[in-house]
């Protein structure tokens, strides 16, 4: 399920988007994510076990050095999605929708 998805940060002022490569039977992911507003891309490991969910991202965001640990609730047939990040370097704790706005099933 490649898919394109616009997140907004706003604690921050950091929307971006996210590009997903996310096999439907390859598990786990890697989304690259380009931050335009704060010059952050980041590469963020996704483990989504194909039947369990929600799953844990470890993004690393080198530009910046604020590693952070999301916590994402995607129930596999309810969009959109809330994301649950922490950012502890930055302490900045986050809510962040997610809109899917291109989705191919191959």
């Amino acid at each position: 399920m490649p898919a394109t998805m616009q997140i907004n940060m706003p604690e921050t002022d950091m929307p971006a988007t996210m590009q997903i490569n996310m096999p439907e039977t390859d598990m786990p992911a890697t989304m690259q994510i380009n931050m335009p507003e704060t010059d952050m891309p980041a590469t963020i490991q996704i483990n989504m076990p194909a039947t369990d969910m929600p799953a844990t991202m470890q993004i690393n965001m080198p530009a910046t050095d604020m590693p952070a640990t999301m916590q994402i609730n995607m129930p596999e047939t309810d969009m959109p999605a809330t994301m649950q990040i922490t950012m502890p370097e930055t302490d900045m704790p986050a809510t962040m929708p997610i809109w899917i706005i291109e989705l191919k099933i191959f």
